[in-house]
């Protein structure tokens, strides 16, 4: 398979390595757990045996020190060239890295002492993060389930779906609505433990895809939440200034399992035509010109996805980088959100049209249950369901900003 593209720094070569060491391990056992709709919980031991588990940790803390969204997002579609069930979850979890490691250099950088004790919890691995965002009707800045205020913090109640990976979290960040008064709310992440009385783990993820992802729908029965486990509020019906600095990332490194999906497609297709024959007669299949130009065509569009890709992460981290320690003004982040979200419906729509090419390709064989290119070609679907935004979402997202209106009016 050509490599792709290329992680940028040192710590994005480690990282980026161990990702290709484990997806070949996720793509030996893949099959076995879309079938059986399980979820590989032995991966996310290796990922901790091998320390990749902290590839977003800082190095001074004991992780492997990746701090740009570019390598964390072409390590995430490595992963996903093994088994994009298992990397949508480690999505989750590395991303929440990365919002807390950056918070950390941030804070040193300002000559402060800031607590890094969850960090060093993933690299010991006592910690996996979750994220609990979606809620069925609604959407992430319209979150339904409520954080009552109580004496010394909240109590939460509500359900969400998509929990994706959650057997193995120990922590959710959980999206909720606080009342405001007057029929107001506002919206916070509520940081719970995975064990927390009253959080309800309801094992009941079947889909299409995905179904190594364990995407279970959670429900929270009342569960106590302490002041400083809630983060600062923001306009109910809106990201915020942090929803959406953390947004414009969250939405490449969502998008990044679906070109290593599209990848790890089109190689299955080009080793099929490459060992196969056309009948009638001795013609090998990869001299038929409708293969050659099926070929060509997800060739073509892979390289499109990797472009788009490459430059909207780089004025991610370019925004990232030059306003450091602080975070990017909103006005910029939408900006950029607009370019994430245009660069993600790309690779989102366009890995679909490879996968169906590569399944024409096969000729009926990746039809089967099988071929990996049947659980490809349901898996590479999910994109379009994504967060931040998902497609038809983005779109409106995409014009407002270019119209000059609200972004999230």
């Amino acid at each position: 398979m050509p490599a792709g593209i290329a992680p940028l720094t040192d710590a994005g070569r480690r990282f980026v390595e161990l990702a290709e060491k484990h997806a070949a391990e996720f793509a030996a056992v893949a099959d076995q757990h879309d079938r059986a709709g399980t979820f590989p919980m032995e991966h996310i031991e290796a990922l901790k045996a091998s320390g990749a588990i902290a590839g977003l940790v800082p190095e001074e803390l004991g992780g492997v020190g990746v701090d740009c969204v570019h390598d964390m997002a072409v390590a995430l579609s490595r992963f996903g060239r093994g088994d994009g069930a298992i990397s949508i979850g480690l999505c989750m979890h590395y991303l929440m890295s990365w919002t807390m490691a950056r918070r950390w250099r941030a804070g040193r950088a300002q000559g402060r002492d800031p607590d890094g004790s969850l960090l060093r919890a993933i690299v010991e691995g006592q910690a996996v993060m979750g994220v609990l965002n979606a809620e069925s009707g609604s959407d992430n800045r319209h979150p339904f389930a409520e954080a009552t205020p109580v004496e010394g913090g909240y109590r939460v109640r509500g359900k969400k779906s998509f929990g994706t990976m959650s057997p193995a979290a120990t922590l959710f960040t959980v999206r909720v609505r606080i009342p405001a008064g007057d029929g107001e709310y506002l919206t916070a992440n509520a940081l719970i433990p995975a064990d927390a009385p009253g959080l309800e783990n309801l094992e009941n993820w079947d889909a299409l895809g995905m179904r190594a992802s364990a995407s279970h729908d959670i429900r929270l029965n009342d569960v106590f939440v302490t002041e400083s486990a809630m983060t600062p509020p923001v306009p109910w019906g809106t990201l915020g200034h942090p929803g959406m600095t953390g947004g414009v990332a969250a939405a490449l490194c969502l998008a990044a399992p679906f070109l290593g999906i599209a990848e790890a497609a089109h190689e299955n297709a080009v080793e099929l035509v490459k060992q196969r024959g056309k009948q009638p007669g001795p013609t090998p299949l990869r001299e038929w010109g409708p293969v050659q130009g099926a070929v060509a065509e997800n060739e073509v569009d892979l390289a499109s996805m990797r472009g788009a890709f490459h430059r909207a992460l780089e004025l991610v981290d370019e925004g990232f980088a030059r306003h450091f320690p602080g975070d990017p003004p909103l006005e910029e982040l939408h900006e950029t959100m607009r370019e994430s979200q245009a660069a993600k419906l790309i690779m989102n729509e366009t890995a679909v049209k490879v996968v169906d090419r590569c399944l024409a390709i096969s000729g009926g064989s990746g039809y089967t249950a099988k071929s990996p290119l049947s659980r490809y070609y349901r898996d590479v679907r999910a994109g379009a369901f994504m967060s931040p935004f998902g497609a038809l979402e983005a779109r409106e997202f995409i014009a407002r900003v270019a119209l000059d209106l609200p972004p999230e009016g």
